[in-house]
Order: structure tokens, then sequence, then C-alpha cells
């Protein structure tokens, strides 16, 4: 979703009349990157959100969303856990990892590794660690963990940030 509006906000900036049309993302942590890039101001008055100016920034960003367009869609690991592979993604993908050599499901493949919200069958091949979907504790399945404890969503009652060990099977949560 980052690259997606990025690549709009970075095709309109700085003529960007209306933010609304990066709105879905804006609401989902955009307003806060772009802040921290020092992009965007919000106005004292009536709380909408202003373009800033910034060249260096500006460049800054452009860069970053670059580099994240060369990042993995998933990661394979050199270890097992209960006897599977171990594959690290952003949403479940194991119920589709049959998928990830088949040319023409490529598409299918990629939306299940970015949005897929469904916890993975049991009888899948690889042991999936995965976010995307919030819960109120780390999840530790049989065939899956789920490390997405809502470290943005403080307001919503969730707000820590969680992570798994492989080597001593440890859950750690701030």
């Amino acid at each position: 979703m980052m690259i997606d509006y990025c690549e709009n906000f970075i095709n309109k900036y700085p003529n960007i009349p209306y933010m609304d049309t990066i709105g879905l993302w804006i609401r989902n942590g955009g307003k806060e990157t772009l802040l921290s890039y020092g992009l965007i101001e919000i106005d004292k008055h009536d709380g909408r959100l202003l373009i800033l100016e910034d060249e260096e920034n500006f460049q800054q960003l452009v860069d970053d969303i670059k580099w994240l367009k060369t990042l993995p869609l998933y990661i394979e690991l050199d270890k097992k856990k209960n006897d599977k592979q171990i594959v690290v993604s952003h949403a479940p993908l194991a119920d589709v990892w049959h998928l990830k050599d088949v040319k023409n499901k490529q598409n299918t493949f990629k939306e299940y590794a970015l949005w897929n919200r469904k916890n993975p069958k049991e009888d899948v091949s690889i042991f999936n660690i995965f976010g995307h979907t919030i819960i109120q504790k780390v999840d530790t399945s049989k065939h899956y963990i789920n490390v997405d404890t809502g470290c943005h969503y403080v307001k919503e009652g969730f707000g820590k940030l969680s992570t798994y060990c492989i080597e001593n099977n440890e859950v750690i949560t701030q």
C-alpha cells in the first residue's frame, strides 16, 4: 500500500490539491510517514494536511520507495519448524505456497502475500511466520505464527510490537 500510494504522491508532488487522492494510505500510517519525511503539515485551524515543498526530503522518499521495491515478497529460511520449512511474509501465504512458481498465478500469489487475512490451513507444506492481521497476543500455532499485535493501534487497545525468535522459540512483546 505504501509503495502504490507513495508512487501516486511522488507523481503529483508538490501539486496535490486534495490529500484524499491518497486517503486510504493516509488513514493507515501514511500521514505519520509523510510527517516524518517533513513533506506535509497539519493545518492548525481545520486539521487538513498541507503539502510542504522540500526537495531533499522528497528525494529521500523517492529513494526509499525505490529501495522498498527491491525487497522480496517473502523470505525462505534454511530452518525448519515442526518438519516444515520456515517462510516469513507480510500476510499468510502458506495456503497458496504451491503457486509461488506457477507463472499464470503470480498475481494470486502476490495478493495473498500482501493482503490475505485467513490463517493457514493445517495441511500446508510450510511453517509461515506473518503479520497483517492484528491480534491481542502472538498466535503460535503448530503450523504458523502471527506476530502482529498492532503496534500502531494504541488507541484501539493494541499498541504492542512483537516478534518471534526461531532459535529459542521465544515470543518477545514490548
